[in-house]
């Protein structure tokens, strides 16, 4: 009995490892999965995102990130900036018009591509250059070498938001900062867990509490926080920004 018993318990412990590895494979793929959807769903909204109804949010939103921008770091000229989920690169070749040095990232091919086109019709491949990539795996940028990071609404669709913030930390010059906004939730919604290996995004928004922590993770100082609303949508959609210094 004593053995029969040792046997149940072996098998119960080979079938519980079996069944934790493959939980692990597939929470892996979703992660794999999400990231190409979020790739595909941004493509299928690159040939109308600067042009039409969706093109005057679009521009409307990013002329008042940047009036933020400049209101927060007024010298632009030989800064190196990111924008990370840049899109068209409308923002990121607004500042580099003031001489700032603008790396756009963006894992949609078709963003990339007309971010690529208008870089191109203003001649700017000197100052602006953009990569299709995932800022975890493949994209060229040496480690403490940005001044400024912005992101506008891209870390409420990040995978593994904790790792890319990570990232986004490691590859800004001490007393570099972030600027990122994201999809304002429930005032009251709580910091999540520390120490979870995979995160499926705040599709739903993130509190200023959830940003913060988020963010003071990363080793990044919230210096400012406020709100943006562009007048055209009306107040049916809401931003959080966040001045952070690493």
């Amino acid at each position: 009995r004593p053995r029969n018993l040792y046997r149940r318990w072996w098998h119960r412990a080979v079938l519980l490892l079996f069944s934790w590895c493959l939980a692990m494979a597939v929470m892996a793929d979703e992660k794999a999965k999400t990231i190409a959807d979020v790739a595909k769903e941004w493509d299928d909204m690159a040939d109308g995102w600067t042009s039409g109804e969706m093109g005057t949010c679009v521009l409307e939103f990013n002329v008042l990130v940047e009036e933020l921008v400049r209101s927060k770091v007024p010298e632009l000229a030989g800064k190196d900036i990111l924008e990370f989920g840049a899109g068209h690169g409308v923002l990121g070749l607004a500042l580099a018009e003031s001489g700032a040095n603008v790396t756009l990232v963006d894992v949609a091919p078709k963003m990339v591509a007309q971010a690529k086109e208008k870089i191109a019709a203003k001649e700017m491949e000197k100052s602006v250059k953009a990569y299709c990539c995932d800022i975890l795996v493949d994209c060229p940028l040496p480690p403490s070498t940005l001044d400024l990071i912005i992101s506008g609404s891209v870390l409420t669709f990040t995978p593994d938001l904790p790792k890319t913030l990570d990232k986004l930390s490691s590859l800004t010059r001490p007393g570099g900062l972030h600027l990122h906004l994201v999809f304002k939730a429930a005032e009251d919604a709580a910091p999540r867990p520390r120490g979870r290996s995979t995160e499926l995004g705040y599709e739903d928004g993130m509190s200023p509490a959830q940003l913060d922590d988020e963010l003071a993770a990363a080793g990044l100082t919230v210096l400012e926080r406020g709100d943006l609303s562009p007048p055209s949508m009306e107040g049916s959609m809401t931003w959080i920004w966040a001045l952070s210094k690493k």
